[in-house]
Protein backbone atom coordinates (compact mmCIF):
# COMPACT_ATOMS: atom_id res chain seq x y z
CA UNK A 1 0.00 0.00 0.00
CA UNK A 2 2.78 2.19 0.92
CA UNK A 3 4.27 1.91 -2.66
CA UNK A 4 1.13 2.65 -3.91
CA UNK A 5 0.23 5.68 -1.80
CA UNK A 6 4.29 6.87 -2.74
CA UNK A 7 3.44 6.42 -6.93
CA UNK A 8 -0.01 7.89 -6.40
CA UNK A 9 1.60 11.15 -4.99
CA UNK A 10 4.37 11.74 -7.20
CA UNK A 11 2.21 11.09 -10.08
CA UNK A 12 0.24 13.93 -8.39
CA UNK A 13 2.72 16.19 -7.61
CA UNK A 14 3.68 15.71 -11.54
CA UNK A 15 0.42 16.50 -12.64
CA UNK A 16 0.31 19.65 -10.46
CA UNK A 17 3.47 20.60 -11.66
CA UNK A 18 2.72 19.94 -15.01
CA UNK A 19 -0.88 22.38 -14.26
CA UNK A 20 1.14 25.31 -13.15
CA UNK A 21 3.89 25.26 -16.22
CA UNK A 22 0.83 25.60 -18.21
CA UNK A 23 -1.08 27.85 -16.52
CA UNK A 24 1.97 30.09 -16.55
CA UNK A 25 2.73 29.72 -19.70
CA UNK A 26 -0.74 30.52 -20.35
CA UNK A 27 -0.54 33.68 -18.60
CA UNK A 28 2.59 34.67 -19.88
CA UNK A 29 1.65 34.00 -23.45
CA UNK A 30 -1.76 36.25 -22.79
CA UNK A 31 0.49 39.13 -21.21
CA UNK A 32 2.68 38.99 -24.14
CA UNK A 33 -0.05 38.60 -26.90
CA UNK A 34 -2.02 42.16 -25.17
CA UNK A 35 1.03 43.86 -24.73
CA UNK A 36 2.34 43.26 -28.89
CA UNK A 37 -1.88 43.86 -29.28
CA UNK A 38 -1.68 47.12 -27.36
CA UNK A 39 1.78 48.45 -29.34
CA UNK A 40 0.06 47.98 -32.49
CA UNK A 41 -2.74 49.71 -31.71
CA UNK A 42 -0.99 52.26 -30.99
CA UNK A 43 1.30 52.44 -33.52
CA UNK A 44 -1.40 52.53 -36.02
CA UNK A 45 -3.28 55.31 -34.38
CA UNK A 46 -3.87 58.68 -35.65
CA UNK A 47 -1.47 61.18 -34.26
CA UNK A 48 -3.11 64.60 -33.76
CA UNK A 49 -3.82 67.19 -31.26
CA UNK A 50 -5.89 65.12 -29.30
CA UNK A 51 -3.81 62.27 -28.83
CA UNK A 52 -0.69 64.66 -28.13
CA UNK A 53 -2.54 66.50 -25.46
CA UNK A 54 -3.80 63.17 -23.69
CA UNK A 55 -0.71 61.60 -23.70
CA UNK A 56 1.20 64.52 -22.55
CA UNK A 57 0.11 64.65 -19.09
CA UNK A 58 1.93 61.26 -18.19
CA UNK A 59 4.74 63.19 -18.84
CA UNK A 60 4.27 66.34 -17.15
CA UNK A 61 5.95 66.90 -13.30
CA UNK A 62 3.05 67.58 -10.68
CA UNK A 63 0.25 70.41 -11.85
CA UNK A 64 -1.31 72.13 -9.73
CA UNK A 65 -4.42 73.25 -11.80
CA UNK A 66 -5.81 70.84 -15.27
CA UNK A 67 -8.11 72.27 -17.00
CA UNK A 68 -10.72 69.82 -19.01
CA UNK A 69 -12.51 70.56 -21.93
CA UNK A 70 -12.65 69.97 -25.60
CA UNK A 71 -11.53 72.75 -28.09
CA UNK A 72 -13.20 75.47 -25.86
CA UNK A 73 -10.27 74.61 -23.62
CA UNK A 74 -7.15 73.76 -25.88
CA UNK A 75 -7.58 77.29 -27.83
CA UNK A 76 -8.90 79.39 -25.12
CA UNK A 77 -5.95 78.64 -22.06
CA UNK A 78 -2.55 79.41 -22.18
CA UNK A 79 -1.16 77.06 -19.65
CA UNK A 80 2.58 79.33 -20.24
CA UNK A 81 0.75 82.69 -20.28
CA UNK A 82 -0.23 81.52 -16.73
CA UNK A 83 3.50 80.30 -15.89
CA UNK A 84 4.99 83.75 -16.99
CA UNK A 85 2.08 86.01 -15.18
CA UNK A 86 1.71 84.40 -12.15
CA UNK A 87 3.87 81.05 -12.16
CA UNK A 88 0.84 78.46 -12.40
CA UNK A 89 1.81 75.33 -13.45
CA UNK A 90 -1.39 74.60 -15.09
CA UNK A 91 -1.97 71.82 -18.16
CA UNK A 92 -4.84 71.38 -20.71
CA UNK A 93 -5.86 68.25 -20.98
CA UNK A 94 -8.49 68.47 -23.71
CA UNK A 95 -9.66 66.90 -26.98
CA UNK A 96 -11.75 68.43 -29.64
CA UNK A 97 -15.41 67.64 -29.33
CA UNK A 98 -15.52 66.40 -25.69
CA UNK A 99 -18.57 64.66 -24.43
CA UNK A 100 -19.75 65.36 -21.55
CA UNK A 101 -19.58 61.65 -20.25
CA UNK A 102 -16.29 61.68 -20.74
CA UNK A 103 -15.31 64.49 -17.91
CA UNK A 104 -15.51 62.43 -15.10
CA UNK A 105 -13.14 59.68 -17.10
CA UNK A 106 -10.67 62.60 -18.11
CA UNK A 107 -10.65 63.35 -14.22
CA UNK A 108 -10.13 59.92 -13.43
CA UNK A 109 -7.20 59.50 -15.90
CA UNK A 110 -5.40 63.00 -14.57
CA UNK A 111 -6.14 61.42 -11.27
CA UNK A 112 -3.52 58.63 -12.09
CA UNK A 113 -0.25 60.45 -12.39
CA UNK A 114 -1.11 63.87 -11.15
CA UNK A 115 -2.91 65.19 -8.04
CA UNK A 116 -3.78 68.99 -8.86
CA UNK A 117 -5.17 71.50 -6.49
CA UNK A 118 -7.90 72.74 -9.01
CA UNK A 119 -9.84 71.51 -11.55
CA UNK A 120 -11.48 73.55 -14.50
CA UNK A 121 -13.92 72.34 -16.27
CA UNK A 122 -15.40 73.55 -19.08
CA UNK A 123 -19.21 73.25 -19.24
CA UNK A 124 -19.37 73.87 -23.25
CA UNK A 125 -20.00 69.62 -23.44
CA UNK A 126 -23.54 70.00 -21.75
CA UNK A 127 -24.67 73.18 -23.73
CA UNK A 128 -24.08 70.81 -26.44
CA UNK A 129 -25.37 67.48 -25.58
CA UNK A 130 -28.05 65.71 -27.27
CA UNK A 131 -28.82 62.14 -27.21
CA UNK A 132 -28.21 61.26 -31.01
CA UNK A 133 -24.93 59.08 -31.53
CA UNK A 134 -22.21 60.65 -32.71
CA UNK A 135 -18.43 59.66 -33.52
CA UNK A 136 -16.64 62.15 -31.69
CA UNK A 137 -15.97 59.97 -29.04
CA UNK A 138 -13.30 58.80 -30.39
CA UNK A 139 -11.29 61.75 -30.19
CA UNK A 140 -11.17 60.60 -26.80
CA UNK A 141 -11.35 56.82 -26.86
CA UNK A 142 -8.68 56.67 -29.76
CA UNK A 143 -6.24 58.78 -27.28
CA UNK A 144 -6.38 57.23 -23.85
CA UNK A 145 -3.70 53.89 -22.91
CA UNK A 146 -5.90 50.80 -22.61
CA UNK A 147 -7.58 50.39 -18.91
CA UNK A 148 -10.87 49.65 -17.58
CA UNK A 149 -11.16 53.43 -17.32
CA UNK A 150 -11.25 53.67 -21.02
CA UNK A 151 -13.69 51.22 -21.91
CA UNK A 152 -16.10 52.32 -18.89
CA UNK A 153 -16.09 55.64 -20.91
CA UNK A 154 -16.85 54.00 -23.85
CA UNK A 155 -19.45 52.08 -22.13
CA UNK A 156 -20.74 55.08 -20.38
CA UNK A 157 -21.26 57.16 -23.91
CA UNK A 158 -23.02 54.65 -25.27
CA UNK A 159 -25.40 54.05 -22.46
CA UNK A 160 -26.76 57.42 -23.27
CA UNK A 161 -26.84 57.26 -26.74
CA UNK A 162 -29.55 56.32 -29.48
CA UNK A 163 -27.29 54.18 -31.65
CA UNK A 164 -28.54 53.86 -35.15
CA UNK A 165 -28.61 51.02 -37.55
CA UNK A 166 -26.36 52.69 -39.93
CA UNK A 167 -23.68 53.48 -37.52
CA UNK A 168 -20.23 52.77 -37.22
CA UNK A 169 -19.52 48.96 -35.06
CA UNK A 170 -19.49 49.91 -32.12
CA UNK A 171 -17.19 47.08 -31.31
CA UNK A 172 -14.35 49.12 -33.45
CA UNK A 173 -14.64 51.78 -30.55
CA UNK A 174 -13.36 49.44 -28.01
CA UNK A 175 -11.14 47.97 -30.27
CA UNK A 176 -10.23 50.54 -32.43
CA UNK A 177 -7.37 48.23 -34.48
CA UNK A 178 -10.33 46.89 -36.48
CA UNK A 179 -10.99 50.83 -38.16
CA UNK A 180 -6.97 51.81 -38.15
CA UNK A 181 -5.45 48.31 -39.36
CA UNK A 182 -5.47 49.48 -43.04
CA UNK A 183 -3.34 52.52 -42.29
CA UNK A 184 -0.20 51.03 -43.47
CA UNK A 185 1.31 54.31 -44.35
CA UNK A 186 1.76 54.92 -40.81
CA UNK A 187 4.72 51.96 -40.81
CA UNK A 188 6.85 54.38 -42.75
CA UNK A 189 6.00 57.68 -40.63
CA UNK A 190 8.62 57.89 -37.69
CA UNK A 191 5.79 60.50 -35.81
CA UNK A 192 3.56 57.18 -35.41
CA UNK A 193 6.38 55.02 -33.88
CA UNK A 194 7.41 57.43 -31.57
CA UNK A 195 3.56 57.10 -29.50
CA UNK A 196 4.14 52.77 -30.21
CA UNK A 197 3.72 53.39 -26.38
CA UNK A 198 1.10 55.76 -26.10
CA UNK A 199 3.57 58.36 -24.86
CA UNK A 200 4.73 61.63 -25.81
CA UNK A 201 5.12 65.49 -24.97
CA UNK A 202 2.51 68.68 -25.45
CA UNK A 203 4.87 70.75 -26.16
CA UNK A 204 2.62 73.94 -24.98
CA UNK A 205 1.23 72.08 -22.26
CA UNK A 206 -2.31 71.63 -24.23
CA UNK A 207 -2.34 74.89 -25.90
CA UNK A 208 -2.34 74.55 -29.66
CA UNK A 209 -1.91 78.02 -31.97
CA UNK A 210 -4.43 79.32 -34.33
CA UNK A 211 -3.71 81.24 -37.54
CA UNK A 212 -7.62 81.70 -37.88
CA UNK A 213 -10.20 85.19 -37.72
CA UNK A 214 -13.30 85.57 -38.11
CA UNK A 215 -15.19 89.34 -37.90
CA UNK A 216 -18.28 88.33 -35.53
CA UNK A 217 -21.27 90.89 -34.15
CA UNK A 218 -21.36 91.16 -30.30
CA UNK A 219 -24.14 88.53 -28.91
CA UNK A 220 -27.13 91.20 -27.57
CA UNK A 221 -29.99 90.30 -24.90
CA UNK A 222 -29.01 86.66 -23.92
CA UNK A 223 -29.01 87.25 -19.95
CA UNK A 224 -32.03 85.97 -18.99
CA UNK A 225 -33.50 84.52 -15.56
CA UNK A 226 -35.15 81.75 -17.38
CA UNK A 227 -33.92 78.29 -16.67
CA UNK A 228 -34.32 75.51 -19.36
CA UNK A 229 -34.86 72.12 -18.93
CA UNK A 230 -32.16 70.02 -18.75
CA UNK A 231 -32.44 66.76 -21.57
CA UNK A 232 -32.73 63.73 -19.21
CA UNK A 233 -29.39 62.37 -20.54
CA UNK A 234 -27.37 65.70 -19.58
CA UNK A 235 -28.97 66.05 -15.92
CA UNK A 236 -27.95 62.65 -15.10
CA UNK A 237 -24.14 62.65 -16.62
CA UNK A 238 -23.92 66.13 -14.77
CA UNK A 239 -24.90 64.55 -11.03
CA UNK A 240 -22.79 61.80 -12.07
CA UNK A 241 -19.66 63.99 -12.33
CA UNK A 242 -20.65 65.80 -9.41
CA UNK A 243 -21.13 62.86 -6.97
CA UNK A 244 -17.71 62.02 -8.08
CA UNK A 245 -16.05 65.60 -7.30
CA UNK A 246 -17.41 65.41 -3.77
CA UNK A 247 -16.84 61.20 -3.25
CA UNK A 248 -12.74 62.45 -3.88
CA UNK A 249 -13.47 65.66 -2.48
CA UNK A 250 -11.81 67.42 -5.17
CA UNK A 251 -11.79 71.08 -5.83
CA UNK A 252 -13.70 72.36 -9.39
CA UNK A 253 -13.98 75.38 -11.08
CA UNK A 254 -16.73 74.95 -13.68
CA UNK A 255 -16.80 77.63 -16.33
CA UNK A 256 -18.00 78.81 -19.81
CA UNK A 257 -15.99 80.99 -21.68
CA UNK A 258 -16.61 83.63 -23.85
CA UNK A 259 -18.82 83.03 -27.45
CA UNK A 260 -21.22 83.95 -29.44
CA UNK A 261 -24.15 83.03 -27.26
CA UNK A 262 -27.58 83.15 -27.74
CA UNK A 263 -30.52 83.12 -24.91
CA UNK A 264 -31.45 79.54 -25.38
CA UNK A 265 -27.72 78.73 -24.31
CA UNK A 266 -27.50 80.71 -21.09
CA UNK A 267 -31.07 79.30 -20.11
CA UNK A 268 -29.06 75.85 -20.27
CA UNK A 269 -26.44 77.08 -18.38
CA UNK A 270 -28.66 79.08 -15.79
CA UNK A 271 -29.75 75.58 -15.02
CA UNK A 272 -26.50 74.02 -15.14
CA UNK A 273 -25.23 76.45 -12.46
CA UNK A 274 -28.29 75.55 -10.00
CA UNK A 275 -27.33 72.17 -9.48
CA UNK A 276 -23.45 73.06 -9.84
CA UNK A 277 -23.98 75.77 -6.86
CA UNK A 278 -26.19 73.36 -4.80
CA UNK A 279 -23.58 70.33 -4.83
CA UNK A 280 -21.00 72.93 -3.47
CA UNK A 281 -19.30 74.02 -6.18
CA UNK A 282 -17.91 77.46 -8.02
CA UNK A 283 -18.99 78.32 -11.33
CA UNK A 284 -17.93 81.39 -13.84
CA UNK A 285 -19.56 82.49 -17.17
CA UNK A 286 -17.06 84.49 -19.00
CA UNK A 287 -20.45 85.74 -20.84
CA UNK A 288 -21.28 87.77 -18.31
CA UNK A 289 -18.24 89.90 -17.88
CA UNK A 290 -17.03 90.85 -21.81
CA UNK A 291 -16.00 94.37 -20.23
CA UNK A 292 -14.02 92.86 -17.69
CA UNK A 293 -12.35 90.77 -20.00
CA UNK A 294 -11.96 93.32 -22.77
CA UNK A 295 -12.82 90.75 -25.32
CA UNK A 296 -13.89 92.19 -28.97
CA UNK A 297 -15.94 90.38 -31.29
CA UNK A 298 -14.89 92.08 -33.81
CA UNK A 299 -10.78 91.03 -33.63
CA UNK A 300 -11.04 88.20 -30.93
CA UNK A 301 -12.31 85.69 -32.25
CA UNK A 302 -11.73 82.54 -35.27
CA UNK A 303 -15.56 81.37 -35.27
CA UNK A 304 -18.36 81.92 -33.49
CA UNK A 305 -17.30 79.36 -30.52
CA UNK A 306 -13.76 79.48 -30.48
CA UNK A 307 -11.48 82.59 -29.66
CA UNK A 308 -8.18 83.48 -31.85
CA UNK A 309 -5.09 84.29 -30.37
CA UNK A 310 -6.05 87.69 -29.06
CA UNK A 311 -9.08 86.50 -27.40
CA UNK A 312 -7.49 83.82 -25.95
CA UNK A 313 -4.48 86.13 -24.19
CA UNK A 314 -7.70 87.96 -23.01
CA UNK A 315 -9.37 85.15 -21.49
CA UNK A 316 -6.42 83.21 -19.45
CA UNK A 317 -5.86 86.58 -18.57
CA UNK A 318 -9.23 87.01 -17.05
CA UNK A 319 -9.04 83.74 -15.68
CA UNK A 320 -5.50 84.38 -13.69
CA UNK A 321 -7.22 87.02 -11.99
CA UNK A 322 -10.42 85.05 -10.98
CA UNK A 323 -8.46 81.98 -9.38
CA UNK A 324 -5.63 84.31 -7.66
CA UNK A 325 -8.83 85.74 -6.02
CA UNK A 326 -10.43 83.00 -5.15
CA UNK A 327 -8.06 80.21 -4.68
CA UNK A 328 -4.61 79.97 -3.21
CA UNK A 329 -2.74 78.68 -5.74
CA UNK A 330 1.26 78.39 -5.17
CA UNK A 331 3.72 80.96 -7.40
CA UNK A 332 6.14 78.05 -8.93
CA UNK A 333 8.65 80.43 -11.30
CA UNK A 334 11.54 79.95 -8.45
CA UNK A 335 11.29 76.10 -7.98
CA UNK A 336 13.87 74.57 -9.86
CA UNK A 337 11.93 71.82 -11.02
CA UNK A 338 10.21 73.96 -13.28
CA UNK A 339 12.83 75.70 -14.36
CA UNK A 340 12.33 74.09 -18.28
CA UNK A 341 8.86 75.97 -18.45
CA UNK A 342 11.07 79.15 -18.65
CA UNK A 343 12.33 77.82 -21.94
CA UNK A 344 9.27 76.33 -22.75
CA UNK A 345 7.29 79.93 -22.37
CA UNK A 346 10.12 81.43 -24.78
CA UNK A 347 9.39 78.77 -27.86
CA UNK A 348 5.80 79.31 -27.08
CA UNK A 349 6.28 83.01 -27.50
CA UNK A 350 8.35 82.92 -30.47
CA UNK A 351 5.96 80.59 -32.40
CA UNK A 352 3.18 82.92 -31.36
CA UNK A 353 5.28 86.00 -32.97
CA UNK A 354 4.50 84.74 -36.61
CA UNK A 355 0.96 83.52 -35.67
CA UNK A 356 0.01 86.97 -34.17
CA UNK A 357 0.95 88.80 -37.26
CA UNK A 358 -0.81 86.95 -39.86
CA UNK A 359 -3.68 87.41 -37.42
CA UNK A 360 -3.37 90.93 -37.28
CA UNK A 361 -2.88 91.28 -41.57
CA UNK A 362 -6.14 89.52 -41.83
CA UNK A 363 -7.89 91.03 -39.07
CA UNK A 364 -6.62 94.21 -40.82
CA UNK A 365 -7.84 93.49 -44.06
CA UNK A 366 -11.34 92.37 -43.07
CA UNK A 367 -11.74 95.48 -41.24
CA UNK A 368 -10.83 97.44 -43.96
CA UNK A 369 -13.10 95.55 -46.30
CA UNK A 370 -15.72 96.62 -44.25
CA UNK A 371 -15.28 100.11 -44.55
CA UNK A 372 -14.50 99.69 -48.17
CA UNK A 373 -18.05 98.10 -47.87
CA UNK A 374 -19.82 100.92 -46.48
CA UNK A 375 -18.00 103.68 -48.96
CA UNK A 376 -18.49 101.70 -51.72
CA UNK A 377 -21.76 101.81 -52.27
CA UNK A 378 -22.00 105.34 -52.07
CA UNK A 379 -19.84 105.47 -54.49
CA UNK A 380 -21.18 106.68 -58.47
CA UNK A 381 -17.43 106.83 -60.49
CA UNK A 382 -16.86 103.54 -62.47
CA UNK A 383 -13.54 103.28 -62.19
CA UNK A 384 -13.07 103.78 -58.95
CA UNK A 385 -15.79 101.34 -58.08
CA UNK A 386 -14.20 98.74 -59.92
CA UNK A 387 -10.77 98.94 -57.91
CA UNK A 388 -12.07 98.63 -54.50
CA UNK A 389 -14.91 95.91 -56.19
CA UNK A 390 -12.54 92.67 -56.26
CA UNK A 391 -11.45 91.79 -52.17
CA UNK A 392 -10.35 89.12 -50.93
CA UNK A 393 -13.15 88.83 -48.32
CA UNK A 394 -15.94 89.06 -51.14
CA UNK A 395 -17.53 86.62 -53.45
CA UNK A 396 -17.92 88.88 -57.27
CA UNK A 397 -20.71 87.34 -59.37
CA UNK A 398 -20.86 88.56 -62.77
CA UNK A 399 -23.61 87.86 -65.55
CA UNK A 400 -23.91 89.83 -68.58
CA UNK A 401 -27.37 90.40 -70.56
CA UNK A 402 -28.20 92.11 -73.77
CA UNK A 403 -25.51 94.09 -75.68
CA UNK A 404 -23.44 94.30 -73.01
CA UNK A 405 -19.80 94.63 -74.83
CA UNK A 406 -18.67 98.13 -75.94
CA UNK A 407 -15.42 99.46 -77.08
CA UNK A 408 -14.51 102.59 -75.04
CA UNK A 409 -11.40 102.21 -73.45
CA UNK A 410 -12.42 103.24 -70.35
CA UNK A 411 -14.88 100.57 -70.14
CA UNK A 412 -11.98 97.92 -71.49
CA UNK A 413 -9.76 98.98 -67.90
CA UNK A 414 -12.93 98.67 -65.57
CA UNK A 415 -13.57 95.13 -67.41
CA UNK A 416 -9.99 94.19 -67.13
CA UNK A 417 -10.17 95.58 -63.37
CA UNK A 418 -12.77 93.25 -62.59
CA UNK A 419 -11.01 90.13 -64.29
CA UNK A 420 -13.49 90.32 -67.01
CA UNK A 421 -11.95 89.33 -70.80
CA UNK A 422 -14.28 90.27 -73.89
CA UNK A 423 -13.74 87.71 -77.33
CA UNK A 424 -15.58 88.66 -80.28
CA UNK A 425 -17.21 85.37 -80.47
CA UNK A 426 -18.46 85.42 -76.78
CA UNK A 427 -22.31 86.76 -76.48
CA UNK A 428 -22.18 86.58 -72.50
CA UNK A 429 -20.19 85.33 -69.37
CA UNK A 430 -21.43 83.95 -65.96
CA UNK A 431 -18.41 84.33 -63.81
CA UNK A 432 -17.45 83.41 -59.95
CA UNK A 433 -14.47 85.03 -58.26
CA UNK A 434 -13.88 83.54 -54.84
CA UNK A 435 -12.38 85.94 -51.88
CA UNK A 436 -11.15 83.90 -49.10
CA UNK A 437 -13.61 81.44 -48.16
CA UNK A 438 -14.16 77.80 -50.24
CA UNK A 439 -16.22 77.96 -53.00
CA UNK A 440 -18.00 75.26 -54.47
CA UNK A 441 -20.21 75.26 -58.20
CA UNK A 442 -21.98 72.27 -59.19
CA UNK A 443 -19.53 70.02 -56.72
CA UNK A 444 -16.66 70.93 -57.63
CA UNK A 445 -14.20 73.74 -55.66
CA UNK A 446 -13.17 76.58 -57.46
CA UNK A 447 -9.95 78.86 -57.32
CA UNK A 448 -11.77 81.41 -59.96
CA UNK A 449 -14.47 80.19 -62.68
CA UNK A 450 -15.55 81.84 -66.15
CA UNK A 451 -17.73 80.32 -68.45
CA UNK A 452 -18.46 82.50 -71.74
CA UNK A 453 -21.77 81.34 -73.90
CA UNK A 454 -22.97 82.66 -76.96
CA UNK A 455 -26.94 84.14 -76.95
CA UNK A 456 -27.64 81.77 -79.93
CA UNK A 457 -26.87 78.65 -78.02
CA UNK A 458 -30.42 76.84 -76.81
CA UNK A 459 -29.08 76.14 -73.14
CA UNK A 460 -27.76 78.94 -71.07
CA UNK A 461 -25.65 77.56 -68.62
CA UNK A 462 -27.08 77.39 -65.31
CA UNK A 463 -25.21 76.75 -61.74
CA UNK A 464 -25.31 76.79 -58.40
CA UNK A 465 -22.92 76.07 -55.43
CA UNK A 466 -21.93 77.27 -51.86
CA UNK A 467 -19.99 79.68 -50.19
CA UNK A 468 -18.51 78.46 -46.84
CA UNK A 469 -17.46 80.69 -44.46
CA UNK A 470 -15.48 79.57 -41.16
CA UNK A 471 -18.41 79.51 -38.53
CA UNK A 472 -21.00 80.98 -40.46
CA UNK A 473 -22.25 77.89 -41.95
CA UNK A 474 -22.69 77.71 -45.66
CA UNK A 475 -24.38 80.47 -48.16
CA UNK A 476 -26.45 78.82 -51.04
CA UNK A 477 -26.27 80.84 -54.73
CA UNK A 478 -27.83 80.37 -57.96
CA UNK A 479 -26.59 81.41 -61.54
CA UNK A 480 -28.31 81.04 -64.81
CA UNK A 481 -31.28 83.07 -66.17
CA UNK A 482 -34.73 83.64 -65.35
CA UNK A 483 -36.33 84.27 -68.22
CA UNK A 484 -34.35 86.71 -70.72
CA UNK A 485 -33.13 88.13 -67.37
CA UNK A 486 -29.92 87.59 -65.52
CA UNK A 487 -30.24 85.90 -62.40
CA UNK A 488 -28.25 86.11 -59.43
CA UNK A 489 -30.02 84.59 -56.58
CA UNK A 490 -27.96 84.41 -52.72
CA UNK A 491 -30.06 82.24 -50.34
CA UNK A 492 -32.53 82.42 -52.54
CA UNK A 493 -32.79 86.44 -53.08
CA UNK A 494 -32.57 87.73 -56.32
CA UNK A 495 -29.98 90.06 -56.15
CA UNK A 496 -29.44 90.99 -59.77
CA UNK A 497 -30.12 94.20 -61.38
CA UNK A 498 -31.21 91.96 -64.34
CA UNK A 499 -30.73 94.93 -66.78
CA UNK A 500 -28.29 94.94 -70.23
CA UNK A 501 -24.73 95.16 -69.46
CA UNK A 502 -22.62 93.72 -66.60
CA UNK A 503 -24.45 92.91 -63.18
CA UNK A 504 -22.32 92.32 -60.66
CA UNK A 505 -23.25 91.06 -57.02
CA UNK A 506 -20.36 91.59 -53.76
CA UNK A 507 -21.55 89.20 -51.09
CA UNK A 508 -19.47 89.68 -47.67
CA UNK A 509 -18.10 86.17 -47.33
CA UNK A 510 -17.53 86.98 -43.44
CA UNK A 511 -20.31 88.62 -42.46
CA UNK A 512 -23.26 86.69 -44.99
CA UNK A 513 -24.05 90.53 -45.96
CA UNK A 514 -24.40 92.14 -49.47
CA UNK A 515 -21.82 94.65 -50.32
CA UNK A 516 -23.26 96.08 -54.12
CA UNK A 517 -25.53 95.42 -56.62
CA UNK A 518 -24.60 96.91 -59.70
CA UNK A 519 -25.22 97.05 -63.97
CA UNK A 520 -21.95 98.80 -65.61
CA UNK A 521 -23.28 99.62 -69.26
CA UNK A 522 -21.99 102.38 -71.25
CA UNK A 523 -23.80 105.20 -72.36
CA UNK A 524 -22.40 108.36 -75.09
CA UNK A 525 -19.35 106.19 -74.68
CA UNK A 526 -18.95 106.84 -71.03
CA UNK A 527 -19.37 104.04 -68.18
CA UNK A 528 -22.45 104.57 -65.85
CA UNK A 529 -23.22 102.37 -62.43
CA UNK A 530 -27.04 101.53 -62.23
CA UNK A 531 -28.33 100.15 -58.83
Amino acid sequence: MKIVSETFRKLAGKANKDTCKKIVSCVLFLCIAGFVFTRVTYLFREVNTNRVNITGIKEEEQLDVVYIGGSAAFVYWQPLKAWNDIGLVSYSYASNSLQAESIKFYMKEVLKTQTPQLFVIDLRPFQYWDADFNMEVRNSSDSMDYTMNRLEMISSYFKNRAIQEEADDIMSYYLEIAKYHTNLQVLSNPYNWEYINNTGQAVYKGWEWFARYQYLEEPENFLTEERADLEEGCEKILENLLEFCQEKELQVLFVVCPYQITEEHQEIYNALQDKIEAAGFQYLNANEYYEEIGIDFATDFYNASHVNCFGAEKYTEFLENYLKEYYDLPDRRDDPIYADWNEIYQAFVEEGKEIKQNVSKRIESRLSSIEIAEELSAVTDAVTWSLSAVNENWTVFIETQGKWKQGSSEYLMILENLGIGIQEETGGIIQVIKGNSSVSINGGNISGASVQYSVSEESIPYYEGTIASEGKGETQFELGRDGNKSSIKIDGVEYSQQQDGVNIVLYDNNRKVLVDSVTLMCKDENVIIVR
